[in-house]
């Protein structure tokens, strides 16, 4: 527990590098350390993930540390 608090996740794709990419947003967005950058509920996200599958850009992301490469509009 005490790792899962000092460490940062590692990016999905470093687990499963067919995941697409458009989906690591929103992976950050659910794995976000600061209770206030998570999604609200599981409605949000699933909002979210729909949004994503349908071509369109996330909402507004959470502040990650700079060591997380946000891909460049993976959504287009």
């Amino acid at each position: 527990a005490e790792r899962i608090q000092r460490e940062h996740p590692v990016r999905p794709t470093k687990h499963d590098p067919n995941l697409p990419r458009a989906i690591e947003p929103l992976l950050a967005r659910m794995l976000a350390k600061r209770l206030a950058d998570r999604y609200v509920n599981a409605r949000a996200a699933l909002t979210e993930i729909d949004a994503v599958i349908a071509g369109q850009p996330p909402g507004p992301l959470p502040l990650l540390p700079p060591w997380w490469d946000w891909p460049r509009r993976p959504w287009k």
